[in-house]
């Protein structure tokens, strides 16, 4: 909870070498933080410099109705973020707007960590966390390599 989060850090007065990314899930997952507007409402109510936001592209396709919009309301409290395909599957082969998200990192002059997240169900247990059922890509190899080009392309 936000008075958890902020017990947590508020003892400090320095700024301890953990970050705490809040992120966003779609409503089949939870019913908390649903968008990132919950996100950075909880955020700027703890109000510790550790804690930002987590943008996720695979939850952000369910919950919001821009994906600029959500990562431009992100604003200087994102701190990390996840690009994955609309399906979880190789980045660039779904609808998940890249321009958009990349114009709106851009503007923001983000500089932290954007990582790949796609699944393939070789890796079972996380297959089965994440619902992957069916071959998405030919490997997690493919996938990262197909990901970093389309991220690239968008430098």
């Amino acid at each position: 909870s936000q008075s958890s989060l902020g017990g947590i850090y508020a003892p400090y007065p320095w700024r301890p070498s953990r970050e705490f990314y809040n992120s966003s899930y779609n409503r089949f997952e939870t019913y908390f933080l649903n968008t990132i507007e919950d996100t950075r409402k909880m955020v700027e109510e703890i109000n510790h410099p550790n804690v930002g936001i987590h943008a996720d592209t695979f939850h952000m396709n369910i919950e919001e109705e821009s994906f600029y919009g959500a990562i431009k309301m992100a604003g200087e409290h994102l701190y990390h973020v996840h690009l994955c395909e609309n399906n979880r599957g190789i980045p660039g082969t779904g609808h998940v707007p890249w321009d958009d998200v990349f114009r709106a990192l851009r503007e923001l002059n983000y500089d932290r960590w954007a990582v790949v997240e796609s699944f393939v169900p070789a890796v079972e247990e996380v297959a089965r966390m994440t619902a992957i059922w069916r071959q998405l890509a030919p490997s997690a190899d493919v996938l990262a390599e197909e990901g970093l080009k389309l991220y690239r392309s968008k430098e």
